[in-house]
């Protein structure tokens, strides 16, 4: 009990970031539900296909911003000037990334225009959203952010409900999720205000816009490329094993990426505590560090017996038994979640000690050498080359960066005291 203790303490904030990200995944997985009962097939193929596109497009003009500022705020820089400095920056690529799915997806005939713009906006806002619980998180008000979080998705729900209850339209509906995020800037801006801080009132500076982007953007590219890695090997199959095995490997890798929730609830807090020790002091706590890494072996110790011992019985649960063939794929994946666990903790490191480069250099090379292994592996071995570029990409990110940190540690980059 003592050892559980003393861990929970160093931990307790996990608490938090896991309400948060269950919360969030949570209402969108009931969205899809409804809407694959209630619209047609057709029209549901076409909503999840603006949702997908726009997600990975939201990815690619977040810029790395979240990151960038949870360890700038940590790091106790100079909190009125760097949140406006970011908010500036994410509003005017709002000009750039709305007209990018309207031309894509405007290229078919009979597309619903008006429905590719709210979803995207809706990706667009959720993205403000995790600046915002990044504010939080760098300053140290986590609970803040669970509570702000838990009444502007209660009041979702609450109007998604009465809009399903007077058939309203598919528009309208989704547009339920544009006022959750209004009602979530409106805490935001009133916990800044209680700080002192008012939003908007500093100068636009283009020079202090490239001084932020500078260190964001490798954070962003990171991102990308672990996008790329992540959907590589599901468009390559679907060339050469077709439909069905895409779904049943979808299905497996889907449950196999959703234990991440595990790593984002412990080292979130603990990019925070890093980015902070740095920036005072130039050096990380060795205890926090060795605690963190042997806490974290633990939960994918844990995590990987699961998924090898009661694959099939997680594939019933979530995806019923027409989805079995799915266990097995599961089961062997598995085996990839230690360096997933592996390679975000050395990542979150290399971070927090402002080396953002060398993640964002590292996944690019576990990008390329993914794509180059799904092509030969599939095609000599169909989905098990899958399985197995997948994880051998997570440990192969993983060992490059902790190349770097040991490099770093031998020449005095990275102290430990």
């Amino acid at each position: 009990m003592k050892i559980f203790n003393k861990y929970f303490s160093k931990f307790g904030n996990s608490i938090y970031i896991l309400f948060n990200s269950v919360l969030d995944r949570g209402i969108f997985f009931i969205l899809y539900v409804f809407l694959a009962h209630s619209v047609s097939k057709t029209e549901y193929g076409f909503i999840i296909t603006v949702f997908a596109f726009t997600n990975i497009l939201q990815g690619i003009f977040d810029l790395g911003l979240p990151f960038y500022i949870q360890r700038e705020i940590a790091g106790g820089t100079n909190f009125s000037a760097k949140i406006n400095s970011i908010l500036y920056i994410k509003l005017i690529s709002l000009f750039l990334y709305v007209p990018v799915p309207i031309i894509y997806f405007a290229l078919s005939s009979d597309v619903n225009i008006i429905l590719v713009i709210i979803i995207s906006i809706i990706n667009f806002c959720w993205g403000i959203s995790g600046i915002f619980n990044a504010v939080f998180y760098g300053s140290n008000t986590y609970k803040e952010s669970s509570i702000y979080l838990l009444i502007s998705r209660t009041i979702l729900i609450i109007t998604f409900l009465i809009l399903i209850f007077t058939n309203t339209s598919t528009e309208i509906l989704l547009l339920s999720f544009v006022l959750s995020f209004l009602v979530h800037l409106k805490f935001f801006t009133t916990h800044l205000k209680n700080r002192g801080i008012k939003l908007f009132k500093d100068k636009i500076k283009i020079n202090f816009f490239g001084k932020d982007l500078k260190s964001s953007i490798p954070m962003g590219l990171g991102v990308i490329f672990v996008l790329i890695y992540d959907r590589a090997d599901i468009l390559i199959l679907q060339k050469v094993s077709g439909l069905e095995i895409v779904a049943f490997y979808a299905v497996a890798y889907s449950l196999y990426r959703s234990m991440q929730v595990f790593s984002t609830m412990v080292l979130i807090p603990k990019y925070t505590a890093f980015s902070k020790s740095f920036s005072s002091g130039r050096a990380l706590n060795q205890n926090e560090v060795i605690h963190t890494l042997l806490f974290l072996i633990a939960v994918g110790c844990i995590i990987i017996t699961i998924l090898n011992i009661f694959p099939n019985i997680l594939i019933r649960i979530f995806y019923t038994s027409s989805y079995l063939p799915s266990g097995r794929i599961l089961k062997y994946l598995a085996w990839g979640f230690g360096g997933v666990l592996l390679n975000n903790y050395t990542g979150v490191i290399l971070n927090s000690i402002r080396k953002e480069k060398i993640p964002a250099v590292s996944t690019g090379i576990g990008a390329f050498i993914n794509v180059i292994l799904n092509i030969i592996f599939i095609l000599k071995m169909g989905v098990w080359g899958a399985v197995i570029t997948t994880v051998i990409t997570e440990y192969f990110v993983f060992i490059l960066q902790l190349s770097m940190l040991l490099y770093y540690k031998k020449k005095n980059i990275l102290l430990l005291n």
